[in-house]
Parts: C-alpha cells; sequence; structure tokens
C-alpha cells in the first residue's frame, strides 16, 4: 500500500534520504578526523615533554671533604668542601647553592632550620661536569665531638638552577647527611680526615616531592 501513490501526488524523490545519509557520513569523518588530531596533539606533547625530562640537567651533591685551615689565634678549623655533580644531559644555569651544619642533638624538623648558614655563589655546571666549592668552617672542637658521637654532626641545605633549554624552567635539589664516622684526627692538622656519612631520614628530595614535604619550590627564571 505505501508504494500506491494518490492522484496529483509527486513520487519520493530518492535523491533526500542519500543526502540525509552522505551528511552524518561527513559528521562522523570529520569528528573522527578532531580526535585524531586531537590525540596527535596530546602525543606530541607528551613527547616534548618527555624529552625535556629526559634531557633536563640534574644537580646532586656527590661528595664532600674537609680540609685543615689555620687560622692563628682562632686555632684549626675544618673547611667542608662539595662536590656538586650535574647527572643530566643539558646544561644547569645559575647554580646557587645554601649549606647550612648544625652540631649537637638532632631533633625532628631540623632541616627547615638554617643555623650556620652559607650561601655560595651562582655558577654553571654543564652536562656531567663536576665542580667543588668551599662552603662553612667547622672549629677542630666540633670535629672533635661529631667523632666521638655519631650523628652528632648533621649537613644539609639545597641547590636552585634553571635548564638551559627556553624558558629555563626552575629546579631544586635539597640534600641531608648524618656524620656517621670520622677516621683520623680533627686536632692535628697535619693528617686528612676520612669522613663518612649516612642519608638522614628527611630532606632528601627534588622538585615536586620537596615541596610535597613543605619545602618552599624553586624560584623562578630571573
Amino acid at each position: 500500500m505505501s508504494d500506491l501513490l494518490l492522484p496529483g501526488e509527486a513520487p519520493p524523490d530518492p535523491i533526500k534520504p542519500l543526502r540525509r545519509s552522505f551528511r552524518w557520513f561527513q559528521v562522523v569523518i570529520l569528528l573522527a578526523l578532531a580526535a585524531m588530531a586531537g590525540f596527535l596533539w596530546w602525543q606530541a606533547r607528551q613527547d616534548r615533554l618527555a624529552l625535556r625530562s629526559f634531557q633536563r640537567p640534574i644537580v646532586v651533591l656527590r661528595d664532600i671533604r674537609f680540609l685543615p685551615v689555620e687560622r692563628g689565634n682562632s686555632g684549626l678549623f675544618w673547611q667542608f668542601v662539595a662536590f656538586w655533580e650535574n647527572t643530566g644531559l643539558t646544561t644547569a644555569r645559575n647554580v646557587q647553592t645554601h649549606v647550612h651544619y648544625w652540631t649537637g642533638p638532632v631533633s625532628p624538623g631540623f632541616t627547615h632550620m638554617t643555623p650556620n648558614d652559607f650561601t655560595g655563589q651562582y655558577f654553571d655546571l654543564g652536562a656531567h661536569e663536576t665542580i667543588n666549592t668551599p662552603d662553612f668552617m667547622v672549629p677542630a672542637p666540633a670535629m672533635v665531638g661529631a667523632k666521638a658521637s655519631a650523628g652528632e654532626m648533621v649537613i644539609w641545605g639545597q641547590a636552585t638552577y634553571h635548564e638551559s633549554i627556553p624558558p629555563g624552567r626552575p629546579h631544586i635539589t635539597h640534600f641531608c647527611y648524618a656524620v656517621t664516622w670520622i677516621g683520623g684526627d680533627p686536632s692535628n692538622a697535619a693528617l686528612p680526615l676520612d669522613v663518612r656519612t649516612n642519608w638522614c631520614e628527611e630532606g632528601n628530595c627534588t622538585d615536586e616531592a620537596c615541596i610535597a614535604q613543605g619545602y618552599t619550590p624553586a624560584p623562578p627564571p630571573s
């Protein structure tokens, strides 16, 4: 019955259903292309971020040493020398170090204190490059006390720096070491000291991990 036409009725246009189907097909194709373009953009962004994370500089405190310094009537001191290394693949710009030390009993939260503060000068550190910087001086009696009581001397601080790749994202590294053993005589400048350390239970982190521990994030590029 549906195929029968009433008198004067025009036959149906077979092109209109085809046009509607074609329009829906075009919409589906456009949505698929948009989804594919969005995925490719997201994937390219992830690749760029992964490449940047892979290439970024990573500044760490590789080693520490104590060198004797005679200061006239003030007596013997031991100068702390830090060996900083960039383990990343690009240059770390404007590296600045802040080193602190504490002698005596240690209480929780001490890494947020700043006794015996020493702020180093700015320097650049190339990929896989190591530089040593002299920092604070410890009186010989304090070193003698640290030798007698393991853990009575703690060294901690931070290094802030920026990437060399624009826009120069900032980074921060926190470190903390407890002196566990001192070989040699801290009251005798003629003999070298063999100072051994262990990581502290707090104060060792980088970037987001430091922020999660309550530290201030790295400053933006100047």
